[in-house]
């Protein structure tokens, strides 16, 4: 599976749940509260490049703003040391001497795929 599939399978998910919450709640409230978020996000991008074509470091604040908004509200947040694993992957000694194992994790990944910078 490539990267980009992943990404859109998960869309794809995200959408159909929207969708159900939409059906069983009987109005389109929900996603048209979701989609108007998504459009406020999208305009933070244009509005930081618009007046020079760059991004300096208050508009990547408030385009970061934005997107933390957009989560917060919508994405259920699930604290889990599962979830740390997953995205910091595990370094154990024991691990990679006993049973040859090293278990990177997605930050890793998202670091080495697409060339980003994650802490």
């Amino acid at each position: 599976m490539k990267t980009n599939d992943i990404l859109k399978t998960t869309h794809l998910a995200v959408v159909q749940k929207v969708a159900a919450q939409c059906a069983i709640d009987g109005s389109s409230k929900k996603a048209v509260e979701i989609g108007n978020a998504i459009i406020e996000y999208g305009k933070t991008w244009t509005d930081g490049f618009a007046n020079d074509g760059r991004l300096d470091e208050a508009e990547v604040g408030k385009i970061q703003s934005a997107f933390a908004s957009l989560v917060n509200k919508h994405v259920p947040d699930i604290d889990s040391p599962a979830v740390a694993i997953v995205y910091d992957g595990i370094d154990s000694w024991f691990l990679r001497t006993f049973f040859k194992i090293e278990f990177k994790g997605l930050k890793h990944y998202f670091n080495k795929w697409f060339g980003l910078e994650v802490k």
